[in-house]
């Protein structure tokens, strides 16, 4: 594309406008023009009292446009934007969004996207005071069910119980309960105030370095990458979650390891999920081994090792093939002091995985026969 305008510059001041609860105001840019150049360098506007930037570098002379963008933005207030947008959320979400990005690119397909995108991002909120209840997001539900379910398995008082509730659970036939319960009425207390991420973007995927949400009484981190496809809502995702609950908490249930520093106000829980399937579909994949193993934990207070751990890897491959018992070798084959999960608060989290996953749970379990295989497969361990 060629624009009939050479060597062209104009200026723009705006004092104030609004657009419902949006107010911006002292809005200035410069625009230069010259043939098939665009460049908008400065865009500087204040929304709603704080500070935008904005500058754009646009090639026409190239198919689907080249584009380098950089953009920045400093404590916006979020109550506005959402009160504007999503009218149904109105007085629902508070606190401010701090964002930079340098985004270079050409094409806007996903096709081009997946081959020329590149870039940096850095966003975070907080101060967000958003309810549990009014979450929208399926991965951010899948998290709070996680953790709320924790407690729901090591209530049982033995292992074929827990064993019960934790198959019954992964399949769908039973949940932590919302509102009551385990540990659901203190995650309903405890709002979400901070949602941030931060990584890069090149060669076809979406490097996320570091991502968090965090409440009074849980965080969850994550890192990993999702590589895109040339139809975005299929790009697919690996990231693994680090789940931490408050010091109480973890207490409660037994899941506090005897090296857990005194001062540290959370407590790293087993590496329980990895987020996987795809931006359109995601789905979770369990670490069938630490799940049960905080079940083991939390029910006897010991940890996982010798014919317990063979009980767990064979829990995993019931959950995954059916009703046959996966033949791999246990974790750990010798009896003693089992590894504990990793204690400490956010600014501390390991970059690896907890005990190693046996496998998916690639297939939902719906069956009685299954859950009765597993139990059985507790209740032989009692035999001597």
């Amino acid at each position: 594309m060629h624009l009939p305008l050479r060597d062209f510059t104009a200026q723009v001041a705006i004092g104030k406008f609004y657009l419902r609860e949006v107010e911006i105001t002292n809005l200035q840019t410069t625009v230069k023009i010259n043939a098939d150049r665009v460049l908008m360098n400065p865009v500087q506007l204040s929304l709603n009292g704080a500070p935008v930037n904005l500058t754009a570098d646009v090639d026409l002379s190239v198919a689907g446009y080249k584009y380098d963008t950089k953009f920045s933005m400093v404590t916006v207030p979020l109550a506005p934007l959402v009160n504007s947008f999503q009218p149904d959320r109105k007085g629902k979400v508070g606190g401010t969004l701090t964002a930079t990005a340098n985004i270079k690119g050409q094409g806007t397909t996903g096709a081009s996207m997946q081959k020329n995108l590149e870039g940096k991002f850095d966003a975070g909120s907080t101060n967000l005071n958003l309810d549990i209840s009014q979450l929208r997001s399926p991965l951010l539900k899948k998290i709070i069910g996680v953790i709320a379910i924790v407690p729901e398995l090591t209530k049982s008082k033995d292992l074929t119980s827990a064993a019960g509730s934790l198959v019954g659970a992964l399949a769908g036939s039973k949940s932590a309960p919302e509102g009551k319960g385990g540990w659901a009425d203190e995650l309903s207390k405890s709002p979400l105030n901070v949602i941030q991420g931060q990584g890069d973007i090149g060669s076809g995927k979406v490097n996320l370095a570091h991502s968090a949400v965090q409440s009074p009484a849980f965080q969850a981190e994550a890192k990993g990458v999702i590589t895109l496809a040339e139809v975005m809502t299929n790009s697919t995702l690996n990231i693994p979650l680090s789940i931490f609950v408050r010091r109480g908490l973890a207490e409660s249930v037994n899941l506090v390891p005897a090296n857990t520093p005194t001062n540290a106000v959370f407590v790293k829980l087993p590496d329980y999920v990895t987020v996987t399937g795809t931006v359109g579909k995601p789905k979770e994949k369990y670490n069938l081994v630490a799940l049960a193993g905080s079940v083991v934990q939390g029910v006897t207070g010991a940890g996982v090792g010798g014919k317990t751990g063979s009980v767990l890897q064979g829990l995993g491959g019931l959950l995954n093939k059916g009703n046959t018992p996966t033949t791999t070798p246990a974790p750990d084959q010798n009896p003693g002091p089992a590894p504990q999960p990793n204690a400490g608060n956010q600014k501390s989290l390991p970059t690896t995985n907890g005990p190693p996953a046996t496998s998916a749970l690639t297939n939902k379990l719906t069956t009685n026969a299954t859950v009765n295989s597993v139990l059985d497969l507790f209740n032989r361990t009692k035999k001597k």
